[in-house]
């Protein structure tokens, strides 16, 4: 397996189990805002914003530079 190989399942791999956490965690801040919701103690969570925004572009600047810095073959 060439180094490539190896790059492009280490970014596969990443992107899945990231996918994975961030639908968890929506899940529970559903959860959790739908609560608030319903006994009308709702607060908007800018953490849960900024966090998720956060791993996104984290997310899609390695994939951009690996895009980039991996000869096409």
């Amino acid at each position: 397996m060439s180094s490539i190989d190896q790059g492009s399942d280490w970014i596969g791999i990443s992107t899945i189990s990231l996918a994975i956490v961030l639908i968890l965690f929506a899940l529970k801040n559903y959860l959790n805002t739908n609560k608030s919701i319903m006994t009308q103690t709702y607060l908007p969570d800018n953490k849960t914003i900024y966090f998720t925004a956060s791993i996104i572009i984290l997310l899609s600047v390695v994939v951009f530079v690996y895009i980039v810095l991996v000869p096409s073959t």
